[in-house]
């Protein structure tokens, strides 16, 4: 079977001379072979012919037609402008639809005017008005566009020329297509640029209101061109004119598989049936099967790649085809394998075009494909994989050229050559997973090719796996690292291994010691939970004496090659050792060969400096993941003089749990070290310093600040962090929850206290006693200065002691100033002294002005802390209770919607009651017996307070007061809103509460105990007055049961009804009867009310019936009075209907009714009575005699006059124009409803 018995083949013209689109012979050719997909058809229906019609009005634009070279943008444009032009050409369409529409739109209605521009001098008005005059000067229409100088706008120059052209061609219009417009634009200055555009945007507005059209086709959206970036705000002025019509990348593939490869049914089931063979080795080709049939042989992804090549025009892609196929259908097709034309065929054709080596950049992509295959053809090492390789080789070719930086990282994956290639091996089908077998293959062949050029001009990215064509890499820099790293010396490896080891262990500063490879370092004392503090070497003890002052611990990391001799002793407790004693070959290779691409980069510049920069950071990496990896393995730790693996140091010991990891972490390089260097160093921390705090929370050097400090600032609040917490526990300074700085455990604390009070009487402990070193007790405690604070502040707050910085002192009332004192300030306390003796007489006081026995008072002093927690409980709860006050008073006391006390006696009231609030907020700071020495208010100052309470008992008695008589207060307010104002019962009301206000505001009547009871008798008296007023309004203003029905009754009679639907005719007083209604809804039954709803209500829960001020009829007389209405009303439009219609009976409009109407009308004037069921074809006969009818005579001659007007023959749309124009005249200034039509 030959691919000529698959594919019915047609030559293709590729390029179309837009200005020979005008002869005859050439368009209908044009027009025959343009193919319409139907995504092309939708264009055309709804956009292009829609903007170029002019029988329907609408907001009409220009048209741009985007497309690159070779795309058919010029075909298209002929063939849109043809049938515009001409209506007969529409049989040569091929797609039917397209051929309807344009046949009811644009089909011969248009003059038309081709324009192909170039690059010249002339601005676009002259350019495009001279080809108007020219052309209409051809038709007979003598009209000259004005120069650009003489006018102000383009637009009425244009309206000018259209009259001058419809004068001579009647109900045509004039379309204007202009091909190469971008690359005529592309070709002007910036100022001409914006001039062309300003004269683009009025084209595009006088397309909405003349018969004017306009077709532009570029290679590209204007709208996107940098080009024209400077002229931004015109071409948003364009866009809004003009509307875009995209050639896509589906329309070509539909010309090639329609005119190139088109195929019948019988043809396209034996292709599926042949590519079915193979889609189990290409990923997606079965959900594709349909577009690789329809462009068989040719590879769906062809095109898509070519258009991606920016050195050539679009249509080569249809030369190039057609060349391949012409040379392919002579040829047999191949049975047991699949080739298909993809886009490395494209390849021999780019390369043997000498015009291409003119650009440098390409030549270069030329010459490394031809050395690649070269060495394919010469020194491939797998035979039978060489035709492959050598399609690879020009795929990536070919790919190179779809990117706009011929030097980026990007090409193509395995998985891609595969699929876009269609590549294939014999023999593959026997394997069991074709497509990855297959995938398999591929790869080999690209190692392949790898190894045959020695990674030379191509390059794999492994971060995606894209291969591509490298024109950087010119030299085998491998080769040269190669050779480099066979000649370095140890102490180059060992600087190097030094490298690695800074990143691993994240030493990024400078070394502690210059020319010394040494640093500060931390290291966590894993069972106290904070970090000590030494020194990090990479190297020997040799180098030991570098580092002062003295640290905690000493860290080594041996070079590997070449380690100075030192003397390894047994007894140094606080060195540890980390030696590389198991390296294997990767870890050699990876070394040896970044040591060498870093050398290399000294040296190096440009662009080899990059690369051996990136060679260097490759093999680096793979040593950093070698030592991670192999930390257990290949290292050795040596302690006090034992050796072991560094897993052997924890045995015993779970490594999670040592490190505080979950299960999904993992321990890096640095983290693992520390922690082995940890475990051997727990015991010297412990001896260092055997009762230094041991904290639930790790504390670094880092966060040791901040952390006291939180918990100097939880001395003075009552809640308190984590942080805080594990700092207070940890410094002994917590009895569980309570602060107690001097507990059974508080040997920090103590030890302080103890040499405070070793001090003789009046002398004070300064800052140099208590830490003449860095810490406190050095070889005990070595406590760090920030949490001696820390204790000096608890024991502050204690009443404990006094902490004295220069020029100031604190004691337990002063804790808040304190710890809000920055820490750093604080580290410089000049000295601590004793506190104050305690002052009995105002302890006396203070208890019994709480109400307290003045023995507490004593035992306070004796230390005693349950006096502390009974003075402290009766003043919160006072508190309370004052707090609770003031919030009320501020509310304000209200009786009966009324103040009961004056502005002046509340602020009495509040003063009082701040002040003694205030007084027992001070007694807070006071929380230990020994904070008490420092109370020193006077006796008669506390006693003064006592009237604070006194204020407060007597606000108490006053809200008891109000709230038993608000019920019945609240009750009268609503029934004062109820009834209207003028009513007497309100006048009664308000003397009564002014009368009880005063009584309620004086001291004096308030503690009379019957004073409530007496207000309660008044109020239920008015209670029970208002119940029977309210009752008495209720029966006069609703319904009973009886006159319910009454109402129910004449809201459905005959008469309403009627009425209601005469309310359609205008005639008709709709007003009178909404009234009507509206009066007769008004009326509300109610007969629920009884005196048990009153008691809670001030008003009718059923109806909410609520009294007016006026003298309400009663519900029943206006009942009556609305059936007499009804009667009434219903006489009076009868009347009124039959008076309107007999007179116009009596005129010439009642012949021009309807007959049917007309009957229906007589018979209820000889009647005189309404139908009982009024239809809507009664009211419809009505509303038509009332309406003012008019009559228009229709004249045959005069009809048929306006018809042949013009001349025949004529389209159905010219028909149909001149009978509404006939008619429009007909019919001038009549309402069309009212018009009745009489032929003559």
């Amino acid at each position: 079977m030959q691919y000529a018995e698959l594919i019915q083949f047609e030559k293709l013209e590729t390029v179309i001379q837009f200005r020979h689109a005008d002869q005859a012979d050439k368009i209908k050719r044009l027009i025959k072979t343009y193919v319409i997909s139907d995504e092309m058809a939708a264009k055309l229906i709804k956009l292009v012919f829609e903007q170029l019609r002019f029988d329907k009005a609408g907001d009409n634009k220009g048209l741009f037609i985007v497309g690159n070279y070779g795309t058919g943008k010029s075909h298209l444009m002929a063939v849109i402008s043809s049938i515009a032009e001409k209506a007969e050409l529409l049989s040569e369409l091929n797609h039917q639809a397209v051929a309807e529409a344009a046949e009811q739109s644009i089909a011969g209605q248009f003059h038309l005017v081709r324009v192909e521009l170039s690059a010249v001098q002339r601005s676009l008005r002259d350019c495009l008005t001279e080809e108007i005059q020219s052309y209409l000067n051809t038709i007979g229409v003598n009209f000259q566009f004005p120069a650009a100088d003489k006018i102000t706008n383009n637009k009425a120059a244009f309206e000018n020329m259209m009259a001058a052209f419809e004068a001579q061609c009647p109900g045509q219009g004039l379309l204007l297509v202009v091909d190469e417009l971008l690359e005529f634009l592309s070709g002007r200055k910036d100022r001409e640029l914006i001039l062309d555009l300003s004269f683009l945007r009025e084209i595009g507005e006088v397309c909405q209101d003349l018969r004017f059209r306009f077709i532009a086709g570029v290679q590209e959206t204007i709208f996107d061109n940098p080009r024209f970036k400077f002229a931004a705000n015109e071409l948003r002025r364009v866009k809004d004119r003009f509307e875009q019509v995209l050639i896509t990348r589906k329309d070509i593939k539909f010309v090639v598989s329609e005119r190139l490869l088109k195929k019948n049914d019988q043809q396209k089931a034996k292709i599926r049936d042949y590519l079915g063979r193979f889609t189990p080795f290409y990923a997606a080709m079965n959900e594709r099967l349909d577009e690789f049939v329809s462009l068989f042989p040719v590879h769906p992804d062809y095109i898509d790649i070519f258009e991606r090549i920016i050195v050539v025009e679009q249509r080569e892609v249809l030369k190039t085809l057609e060349r391949a196929m012409q040379a392919l259908l002579d040829q047999a097709v191949p049975e047991n394998e699949l080739q298909l034309l993809a886009y490395d065929s494209y390849w021999k054709t780019l390369r043997e075009n000498f015009s291409f080596r003119a650009d440098d950049e390409i030549r270069k992509v030329i010459d490394c494909s031809q050395v690649l295959e070269n060495r394919i053809e010469q020194a491939f090492t797998r035979p039978n994989y060489k035709a492959m390789a050598l399609r690879i080789i020009q795929a990536l070719s070919v790919h190179r050229l779809t990117t706009y930086n011929f030097y980026t990282s990007v090409g193509v994956t395995a998985r891609e050559l595969r699929d876009s290639l269609c590549l294939y091996q014999p023999g593959i089908e026997d394997l069991g997973e074709p497509a990855d077998d297959l995938l398999s293959q591929v790869e080999l062949v690209l190692r392949e090719i790898l190894k045959t050029v020695n990674r030379q001009f191509i390059s794999a990215n492994p971060n995606n796996g894209q291969y591509y064509l490298d024109l950087k890499k010119t030299e085998d820099f491998d080769a040269i690292i190669e050779n480099r790293a066979e000649i370095i010396e140890n102490d180059e490896l060992d600087r190097h291994y030094h490298t690695a080891l800074r990143q691993l262990m994240e030493v990024t500063d400078q070394p502690y010691v210059s020319h010394f490879l040494v640093w500060q370092h931390e290291l966590e004392w894993i069972s106290h939970k904070v970090t000590r503090q030494g020194y990090l070497f990479f190297g020997t003890p040799n180098e030991r004496a570098t580092a002062v002052p003295e640290r905690d611990f000493y860290l080594y990391l041996i070079q590997p090659y070449d380690p100075p001799k030192y003397k390894k002793s047994a007894t140094t407790a606080d060195e540890v050792f980390f030696h590389l004693t198991a390296p294997d070959e990767t870890f050699h290779h990876s070394l040896r060969h970044y040591t060498a691409a870093a050398l290399l980069t000294l040296n190096a510049s440009g662009h080899p400096k990059l690369v051996y920069e990136s060679k260097a950071n490759a093999y680096l990496a793979e040593l950093i993941a070698w030592l991670q990896t192999h930390l257990n393995t290949a290292f050795q730790v040596t302690y006090q003089g034992k050796t072991l693996s560094p897993l052997d140091w924890t045995k015993g010991q779970k490594i999670r749990d040592l490190a505080r990891m979950n299960k999904e972490e993992r321990l890096n390089f640095r983290e693992l070290v520390e922690l082995v260097a940890s475990v051997c160093l727990e015991n010297t921390f412990y001896d260092k310093t055997p009762d230094y705090p041991v904290f639930s929370l790790l504390i670094t050097s880092e966060t040791r600040f901040q952390s006291a400090q939180e918990a100097l600032r939880s001395l003075a609040s009552s809640k308190r962090t984590k942080s805080a917490n594990s700092i207070l526990d940890a410094l002994k300074l917590l009895d569980g929850e309570q602060l107690s700085p001097l507990n059974a455990e508080s040997q920090y604390a103590r030890h302080i206290i103890d040499l405070l009070h070793n001090k003789p009487q009046g002398q004070v402990l300064n800052h140099n006693e208590l830490l003449p070193e860095p810490t406190l007790l050095p070889e005990q405690y070595g406590l760090e200065p920030e949490f001696v604070i820390v204790i000096l502040a608890a024991l502050v707050y204690a009443g404990e002691l006094v902490f004295a910085l220069p020029g100031q002192k604190w004691n337990a009332s002063d804790i808040k100033r304190l710890v809000d004192t920055p820490l750093k300030e604080l580290l410089a306390f000049k000295h601590l002294e004793r506190p104050k003796d305690f002052n009995v007489p105002a302890l006396k006081a203070l208890f019994e002005l709480l109400g307290l026995s003045t023995e507490l008072a004593i035992q306070l002093t004796q230390n005693e802390e349950k006096a502390v927690y009974a003075l402290r409980s009766e003043s919160n709860q006072r508190l309370d209770r004052l707090a609770t006050a003031q919030n009320d008073l501020g509310k304000g006391l209200i009786f009966w919607g009324q103040p009961v006390l004056s502005k002046t006696d509340l602020q009495q009231y509040q003063k009082q009651l701040t002040e003694t609030k205030r007084f027992l907020e001070s007694l807070r700071a006071y929380s230990t017996p020994a904070q008490f020495k420092n109370f020193s208010v006077p006796v008669e100052k506390i006693a003064a307070y006592q009237s604070g309470f006194e204020t407060l008992a007597d606000f108490n008695e006053l809200q008891t007061i109000l709230r038993e008589l608000n019920e019945a207060s609240a009750y009268l307010m609503a029934a004062e809103a109820v009834l209207p104002p003028e009513q007497g019962w309100i006048q009664e009301m308000r003397k009564v509460r002014e009368s009880l206000l005063p009584r309620l505001a004086d001291a004096k009547q308030r503690a009379n105990k019957g004073l409530t009871y007496q207000i309660q008798q008044q109020l239920g008296t008015l209670q029970q007055t208002y119940r029977q007023i309210y009752r008495t309004a209720h029966q006069q203003a609703r319904l009973n049961a009886e006159e319910a029905e009454e109402k129910q009754a004449l809201l459905c009679d005959t008469r309403l009804l009627q009425l209601k639907k005469l309310a359609k005719i205008k005639l008709m007083s709709q007003q009178q009867l909404a009234h009507f209604e509206s009066d007769l809804k008004q009326l509300t039954s109610c007969i629920d009310l009884s005196d048990y709803d009153l008691l809670s209500q001030a008003f009718c829960p059923h109806c909410q019936f609520k009294p007016t001020g006026h003298q309400e009829t009663p519900a029943s007389e206006t009942l009556a009075e609305l059936s007499d209405t009804l009667e009434e009303l219903h006489n009076e439009w009868t009347h009124s209907l039959i008076t309107e219609l007999a007179s116009v009976a009596k005129s010439e409009q009642w012949e021009l009714l309807q007959a049917d109407n007309k009957v229906l009308l007589e018979t209820f004037l000889n009647e005189k009575t309404l139908p009982e069921n009024i239809n809507y074809v009664f009211l419809d006969a009505v509303e038509e005699a009332l309406s003012g009818l008019e009559k228009v005579t229709l004249n045959f001659n005069a009809l048929q006059k306006a018809i042949m007007t013009g001349g025949f023959p004529i389209t159905t749309v010219e028909l149909q124009r001149r009978i509404n124009q006939y008619w429009q005249q007909a019919t001038k200034d009549k309402p069309l409803q009212k018009i009745r039509l009489v032929l003559e």
